[in-house]
């Protein structure tokens, strides 16, 4: 067993949350606290290709590992005991084969959970590992977990024709609510001239050149669901109705989720993304939504890092 300043290097473990924002991997030591902390870009395959996802997921391991301070020597791959991978688009098969070559090529030997981003999430957030995970970020998605082990989901259909409540769907009603606004079809809105200055535009019919090019990403509007809760702070009326109806939205989703499992009210609910973390009327909608719906989430947990639940995860895999 190699020890590195009293560490037994052996007895590591490594939890990683990937999704369309950044990638975190964290690695524990045997009594579970974090001892390596490493961020990296996206590594959701599906938004930036699998070569991206691999090396945004390469970057994240090296830095986790780099950050374990040391003197003479520093630990790498062959300590990690177990590790558990949470990658938000990893529901199908194929998908999964992708990350286990990753996996088996860079930790070979290295017994391993592969999963998408809820079980993480749920691990972190819930009592005993089950119930509904609501993730917003730049996308949104829900899972429902039954005690038995039932796992059933909804929405994550992508931006093109879903991520209802997420920072991407706020940012895009923003500025359909800012055009509208501009042509006098909605009310005087403080979104259309907080867009302006945050894109250094002009005037409104800039936007088109600004939004039509080829420079702008889903991230570039997702960032202006920021905008959209600043200005609500500020007693905008629309921008309120936006995160209102963001609350809602993933009500319905979670509701979708969970409403074929005659589960026992009420359910352990665990959220995450940065729409439901920074956006306290987003989760007080998406909770008076649910109960109306008929859905009662109880207790609700704000999960912060997924890659939490993720060591958990893997810790659990040593004693199999």
């Amino acid at each position: 067993m190699d020890i590195i300043n009293g560490m037994k290097t052996s007895s590591l473990y490594l939890g990683i949350d990937g999704g369309g924002t950044k990638t975190l991997a964290l690695i524990s030591n045997e009594a579970g606290k974090v001892v390596g902390r490493g961020l990296a870009g996206p590594s959701n395959y599906h938004r930036v290709g699998i070569e991206s996802a691999y090396l945004a997921l390469d970057e994240a391991l090296q830095n986790a590992l780099d950050a374990i301070h040391i003197q003479d020597e520093r630990p790498d791959s062959k300590h990690i005991k177990a590790v558990c991978l949470g990658l938000a688009g990893v529901d199908r098969p194929v998908d999964r084969l992708m990350f286990q070559d990753w996996l088996t090529s860079r930790l070979p030997q290295v017994p391993f959970h592969l999963t998408n981003d809820a079980l993480p999430v749920l691990a972190a957030g819930t009592p005993q590992n089950w119930g509904v995970a609501v993730i917003s970020g730049t996308g949104s998605i829900a899972y429902c977990l039954t005690p038995q082990g039932k796992l059933t989901r909804a929405g994550g259909w992508g931006y093109i024709f879903g991520d209802e409540g997420s920072a991407y769907s706020i940012g895009l009603e923003a500025l359909r609510s800012a055009a509208q606004s501009a042509d006098g079809r909605l009310p005087e809105t403080r979104l259309l001239p907080a867009i302006l200055s945050h894109w250094n535009l002009d005037n409104p019919a800039d936007l088109v050149n600004k939004v039509y090019s080829t420079s702008i990403g889903r991230e570039n509007i997702a960032q202006l669901s920021i905008l959209v809760a600043e200005t609500a702070n500020h007693g905008d009326p629309i921008a309120q109705g936006l995160l209102q109806n963001a609350g809602r939205e993933l009500a319905r989703i979670s509701f979708a989720a969970a409403k074929n499992l005659d589960l026992t009210k009420p359910v352990p609910c665990a959220i995450a993304g940065s729409v439901l973390l920074h956006n306290p009327g987003v989760v007080s909608e998406f909770i008076r939504f649910s109960h109306q719906l008929g859905l009662q989430p109880e207790p609700i947990s704000a999960v912060p890092e997924p890659a939490i639940g993720s060591l958990k995860l893997a810790a659990q895999l040593k004693n199999l």
